[in-house]
């Protein structure tokens, strides 16, 4: 029997708890699951309690221990996983995180209902014992077009996570992660919402993102901004000219405006050399981003952007403030 959806989990010296994760993958209330571990070559015995603790008596479910052939990163473990995945739906999840036991059963059938390329739900963050809610837009099921594409791409959250996707949707269209070290899910996610055709959705926070200072996505990293233009850049490259405009205003903002504001969170002896080199990838990128219709319809981030391009010390002084 084919399996409905198959869960890819990357490992890399997995945390001393993995409890979490694999207890909420193994108690899913959806008959036929595939769980695909990838080992990233770790260093220590994270497979071995990875294979104690997934083991169960469920015959629903399929376990695949699988190696990269080297040391790539997330992406490309993610895509080993992709490849030998056999699921109608591939779904996503840190080894570090977890989700809820039904949720899997509520996207599949969502995705069934509508025909759906990719469905979609939300994302509760978790962060010293405190909770909060990352929402994306809601645009109506079934046809994904141009309309409630621009609508969901202007305002989505960017945890792919909180999507499940179409295994041939994903083959037919060739969409794998690039292998970097940052932003290589931003760049699978978007590039899948543009090209999709069809949509659904599930109101429910269902996937448990866990905060903490030791992530890839959180360690202070001064080349990670280079990783984040190369994989929007990607982006623009790969959206074709009908979307072109609307990556690039997603370049501006989940590129050049982040890798600012995390700079600028994680130095308090930020200075405006550093914002400049940002510009400078800018542009670089976009040598024309000011005329973006999407970021001139945008104050709020069009002020953000004036700002650290034009008055970079000013934003070194200014924005950590705000950020507090």
């Amino acid at each position: 029997m084919t399996p409905k959806i198959s869960v890819i989990i990357p490992v890399y010296n997995a945390p001393a708890d993995i409890s979490k994760c694999i207890d909420s993958l193994m108690s899913q209330t959806l008959e036929g699951i595939e769980i695909i571990f990838v080992d990233d070559h770790s260093t220590d015995d994270s497979i071995d309690r990875i294979k104690a603790a997934s083991e169960s008596t469920r015959t629903d479910i399929t376990v695949k221990h699988l190696q990269t052939p080297k040391n790539c990163g997330p992406g490309g473990a993610r895509n080993a996983g992709i490849d030998n995945a056999t699921g109608e739906y591939l779904a996503f999840v840190d080894i570090d995180d977890w989700v809820d036991a039904d949720c899997y059963e509520k996207l599949y059938n969502a995705a069934k209902r509508a025909n759906a390329d990719i469905c979609y739900g939300h994302v509760t963050i978790e962060e010293n014992d405190r909770q909060s809610i990352a929402r994306n837009p809601i645009v109506e099921d079934g046809a994904f077009g141009d309309e409630s594409k621009e609508k969901f791409l202007l305002n989505y959250v960017t945890y792919f996570y909180s999507l499940i996707y179409s295994k041939n949707f994903v083959d037919r269209n060739g969409i794998r992660f690039p292998e970097l070290k940052s932003s290589e899910d931003s760049f699978f996610e978007a590039l899948s919402l543009f090209r999709s055709q069809r949509i659904s959705h599930i109101n429910d926070a269902f996937y448990h993102y866990l905060i903490h200072s030791d992530s890839i996505s959180h360690q202070r990293d001064d080349n990670r901004y280079k990783q984040k233009f190369e994989a929007f850049a990607r982006l623009v490259s790969a959206s074709g000219d009908e979307h072109r405009e609307l990556a690039e205003y997603l370049l501006i903002k989940k590129a050049y405006i982040v890798s600012s504001i995390e700079y600028l969170r994680n130095n308090p002896d930020a200075d405006k050399t550093t914002l400049k080199k940002y510009t400078d990838e800018l542009l670089r990128a976009i040598p024309n981003y000011k005329s973006n219709k999407y970021l001139k319809k945008d104050l709020k981030t069009k002020a953000v952007v004036s700002l650290l391009t034009g008055m970079p010390k000013t934003a070194c002084l200014v924005l950590p403030k705000i950020l507090k």
